[in-house]
């Protein structure tokens, strides 16, 4: 099953995945759309993978670790997300958390232009 975690604060909801909630969606979708008798297209796909997750893509992500990685995120759901990457989860303090989403509000989505 789905091992995300959603909070809700208001209209934000912060969504937190492991490792396995990417592969999973893909192995999920490829055994549903094997099965249509429809040619199966990126258009399909892209609809299953929204329906399984059930939120919108998001538009940020911050990861933990020690190198910059997408690995285990849903990476389908990415190709407009703003991507911040911090070395450790740990001593996270709210003025970090802020900075990031300061700098989030004056970044300019273009998608693609």
């Amino acid at each position: 099953g789905k091992t995300k975690r959603v909070i809700s604060i208001g209209d934000l909801e912060i969504c937190i995945f492991t490792p396995d909630d990417s592969h999973q969606s893909i192995v999920r979708a490829a055994k549903h759309l094997c099965c249509q008798i429809a040619p199966i297209d990126q258009n399909m796909i892209t609809e299953y993978l929204k329906k399984s997750y059930s939120f919108p893509d998001p538009e940020l992500l911050i990861s933990f670790g020690g190198s910059p990685s997408v690995y285990g995120y849903p990476l389908w759901q990415l190709r407009l997300t703003e991507m911040y990457f911090l070395p450790t989860h740990r001593d996270i303090q709210f003025d970090d958390f802020y900075e990031i989403l300061d700098k989030y509000s004056r970044c300019e989505q273009r998608c693609g232009k």
